[in-house]
């Protein structure tokens, strides 16, 4: 698992389809889903904002885009940007059709945005490993509980199979429990079933 791991994060082509996505309200993470330039994130990341700029992860590649609202979907938590006209490195994709649980992962993303770095140019992809927990339905919309370490700026993240190499979700957030002055959380993804079944057509 260490070695998939660290073969994922030193994949220039596999980074580059990852995008770090700041609005004029916060910022998130993101994922290439089309070479022409469609880029997966969650609806929160860029909702109630008016200008998206993506910047493109990978070996010293520090450009950044001005992308347009696409498509969005609040209930499946997923929105689409189209960056500007040009040709992109886009991620693997795999539905999983069998609700595993226990298959290692990782999410990739940018955990508290450029707050952790200097400036833009230094500011590099976090990787988090960890694994399915369950798989749970509510509102009539299946979804995956992580056994993972996720941050605000996680949201919109890729969540890869370590075995096939395939993106398998996205990291839309945590389900948060106060009992007292013990606050729990648990975070969890929506399968990129929902992305073609919701977003895309036929």
């Amino acid at each position: 698992t260490n070695t998939k791991s660290t073969a994922l994060y030193g994949n220039a082509d596999f980074l580059k389809g990852i995008v770090y996505i700041e609005t004029e309200n916060g910022s998130g993470t993101g994922f290439i889903v089309s070479s022409c330039g469609y880029c997966l994130t969650c609806a929160h990341v860029v909702k109630n904002s008016r200008e998206f700029y993506v910047r493109i992860s990978g070996n010293n590649s520090f450009d950044i885009f001005q992308a347009e609202l696409f498509s969005v979907n609040e209930n499946i938590d997923m929105a689409v940007l189209k960056l500007e006209k040009g040709k992109y490195q886009n991620c693997a994709l795999m539905d999983i059709p069998q609700r595993e649980i226990g298959n290692d992962i990782i999410i990739l993303g940018y955990p508290f945005g450029k707050i952790v770095s200097d400036n833009y140019d230094s500011l590099s992809l976090s990787l988090t490993k960890g694994y399915v927990s369950s798989w749970q339905k509510r509102n009539n919309l299946e979804y995956a509980l992580l056994d993972i370490s996720a941050k605000a700026g996680n949201s919109g993240s890729p969540v890869v199979d370590l075995k096939s190499g395939r993106i398998i979700g996205i990291l839309c957030g945590s389900i948060i429990q106060d009992s007292g002055n013990l606050r729990e959380e648990i975070n969890y993804m929506y399968p990129i079933s929902y992305f073609y079944s919701e977003l895309t057509e036929d």
